[in-house]
């Protein structure tokens, strides 16, 4: 009973150590250069009403943002349809920034993947060069794994963080830190 208590006891520790390692990384993402090719906006759930969640919107409004002030930039929309989604993610994203008045000539729909892995993966394909700097868009406690996801996949890039709501840091933290778990097992097995 003692010795589980002191492996429960390690794992709670080394959990805690890992958040606070995901924060500090979460904040030292540095703002991205200007000259970039693409901006890769990943996905996140589409309401069964077809609308973009609250985090979705987030992300696709702070690529808008950072496109308007760089229009020479290519937008991809990352993201396959989940379970409960009218649409894949990739093309609701698209349909979005048309909308806003982006050139549609200017916007492309990745919409295969299920997972951020997949999302940077299968974008590629709308890259001109793949050795060009692009953005990963998505939310803040998000972008370092994103970022280190994208340069496993060979890319040169930068993060763009995305507001994510208060009422769900602690919940999107904890999740994300066994994701990045997850990706590191993945990557040595």
């Amino acid at each position: 009973m003692f010795w589980l208590l002191i492996v429960i006891l390690c794992g709670i520790v080394c959990y805690l150590v890992a958040l606070g390692g995901l924060v500090i990384a979460e904040n030292s993402v540095k703002p991205p250069r200007d000259e970039c090719a693409a901006i890769l906006v990943l996905g996140a759930q589409v309401k069964e009403t077809g609308e973009p969640s609250v985090q979705l919107t987030y992300r696709m409004q702070t690529a808008l943002e950072w496109h308007r002030t760089h229009p020479e930039t290519i937008i991809i929309c990352c993201g396959g349809k989940g379970k409960n989604e009218p649409m894949a993610e990739g093309d609701r994203m698209r349909e979005w920034f048309i909308q806003q008045g982006v050139d549609e000539a200017k916007v492309f729909s990745e919409n295969k993947s299920t997972n951020t892995v997949e999302n940077i993966t299968l974008a590629k394909q709308y890259l001109r060069n793949e050795s060009d700097p692009v953005i990963v868009v998505t939310s803040d406690y998000h972008v370092p794994r994103a970022l280190q996801i994208a340069r496993d996949c060979g890319l040169d890039t930068d993060g763009l963080k995305a507001e994510t709501l208060p009422v769900y840091w602690l919940k999107n933290h904890l999740r994300e830190v066994l994701a990045w778990g997850k990706y590191f097992l993945k990557k040595v097995f």
